[in-house]
């Protein structure tokens, strides 16, 4: 009896590592829609910077125009222009 005990619990913990160690993913279905985005369809980018406004500097401050027309101003700690 203890012998079939071992021998059970043994294959069980064996089929659970097989299992374990299988790829989910070629379980999973396939549900979402793969479609890419075309040039139509509005796709967000981040916006980055055109350039300086250098009339806005400060001695610790820099001042940066946005592609998408918004503002960016970077302080430093310590004076960057003299």
């Amino acid at each position: 009896m203890k012998e079939f005990m071992r021998k059970s619990v043994a294959t069980v913990l064996c089929l659970c590592l097989v299992i374990s160690c299988m790829p989910i993913i070629a379980f999973a279905a396939d549900d979402a829609p793969t479609q890419t985005p075309t040039s139509s369809e509005n796709v967000f980018e981040e916006p980055f910077i055109i350039d300086e406004i250098e009339s806005k500097r400060e001695s610790n401050a820099k001042h940066y125009r946005m592609s998408d027309g918004s503002y960016l101003a970077a302080s430093y700690e310590i004076p960057v222009h003299f």
